[in-house]
């Protein structure tokens, strides 16, 4: 496969969300949000999120978003992470380890000129939200 990562300002991947493209057999992987976080930048976004729930999740309801690249991913705790309270209003976000789109598209299409028309309209599509998770990591 082939990848590329394309990160906000040349910090490093663990201080900011960013943009990925791969293609490999399986097909075009496009995604972008926040991957590895390290644990300063996460309880960054985390307080980030809480901050600014409703603008968030408005966000990510955005129907031309959610046709091209789907819901919200990534992995969670379990739990609502230490330092807040297990019923916490926005316990469901406290919970992400990661918060990203991610959607495949079709092989053939890594090998025509359409490639890089749609992986950047998807980019487009998820740059609010990649500026708001990086806001949150800075």
């Amino acid at each position: 496969y082939l990848a590329a990562r394309f990160g906000h300002q040349g910090r490093k991947k663990e201080e900011c969300a960013g943009f990925w493209v791969q293609v490999s057999a399986k097909g075009v992987d496009v995604v972008g949000g926040s991957y590895m976080a390290g644990t300063p930048q996460l309880a960054k976004l985390r307080a980030h999120l809480v901050e600014n729930q409703t603008a968030f999740e408005r966000l990510c309801k955005r129907k031309p978003l959610r046709d091209a690249m789907g819901e919200v991913q990534g992995e969670k705790l379990k739990r609502v992470p230490r330092g807040w309270p297990a019923d916490h209003p926005a316990g469901e976000l406290l919970k992400h380890k990661q918060l990203y789109f991610r959607t495949q598209l079709p092989v053939k299409l890594a090998t025509t000129p359409d490639l890089v028309k749609e992986v950047t309209r998807r980019f487009r599509l998820m740059t609010p939200f990649v500026t708001f998770l990086d806001d949150g990591l800075a």
